[in-house]
């Protein structure tokens, strides 16, 4: 059977942005401790894979040293998280009636 590579990439692609699109409309409905539950997740998983992840951005690009990577990665995944944990990110963030701006 011949396979057509290029029409088996436009479909993988389609399919990646289908399971994104559905998984954007769950998360939109989750509730503010919910997201809270996914940063931390996320901000997690970064620190424990930051030197993993610092040298495949260096293998990917040929650009930089992994050390450095891995330094920035650490700093990004737990400062970022922690800067981001208090913060209101679902509903009505913040409202100024004065300029009628919500």
């Amino acid at each position: 059977m011949l396979q057509d590579s290029d029409l088996q990439s436009i479909q993988e692609v389609r399919n990646l942005v289908s399971r994104a699109y559905h998984a954007q409309k769950t998360f939109e409905s989750f509730a503010q401790s919910q997201v809270d539950e996914v940063v931390s997740r996320m901000a997690s998983a970064a620190l424990r894979e930051s030197r993993r992840l610092g040298f495949m951005a260096v293998e990917e690009t040929g650009y930089g040293n992994p050390e450095d990577k891995e330094i920035k990665n650490t700093f990004v995944a737990r400062n970022v998280g922690e800067y981001i944990k208090p913060l209101r990110t679902i509903g009505i963030i913040s409202e100024d009636p004065h300029r009628k701006v919500t």
